[in-house]
């Protein structure tokens, strides 16, 4: 999955995904609960990782 697919599926747009990516600005929640939803991970992983 490319960049620009990930944040189309996620409702963002690809240089707003690369601005969250490189902590220009904060992910936030509403994202962050369409990111596990979409993809079946849970929000603690997300934040925290293993």
């Amino acid at each position: 999955m490319t960049q620009k697919e990930f944040a189309r599926s996620i409702g963002v747009s690809q240089s707003y995904l690369s601005n969250m990516e490189h902590g220009r600005v904060e992910i936030g929640v509403e994202i962050l609960l369409t990111i596990s939803r979409r993809y079946g991970k849970s929000l603690e992983w997300l934040l925290m990782g293993d």
